[in-house]
């Protein structure tokens, strides 16, 4: 019980930082830019599955990306993808992942 309590409070840590803005990093109206250039990607991408059982690049979708403020990938074999975007303002160099899941992670690299 007392393993259950220290990881749901490691948990709750995590998360509570990950809200946090880290000093001299992208704020997080910027970030959260990027999570939305990922969840308009994760559903067009959804939709192209939908209607052609294969995921397209990123350059078939209807979708720009501002390349002056984010930098983003798309990696296809046709029955999934994996998709980055990293943030090209962030002196921290935030970046955003996700795949065929829709899940969207996001990440910042070690120090």
């Amino acid at each position: 019980m007392l393993r259950l309590v220290f990881a749901v409070t490691l948990l709750a840590a995590a998360a509570a930082q990950s809200q946090r803005d880290p000093a001299g990093c992208a704020p997080v109206e910027h970030r959260a830019a990027a999570v939305r250039y990922a969840r308009l990607i994760n559903t067009a991408e959804s939709m192209a599955f939908r209607n052609s059982r294969r995921y397209v690049p990123l350059s078939d979708l209807a979708i720009t990306v501002p390349a002056d403020a984010f930098t983003a990938q798309l990696s296809t074999d046709t029955r999934s993808y994996l998709l980055s975007i990293k943030d090209r303002l962030d002196p921290c160099q935030g970046a955003i992942f996700s795949d065929q899941e829709g899940l969207i992670y996001t990440a910042a690299p070690l120090q």
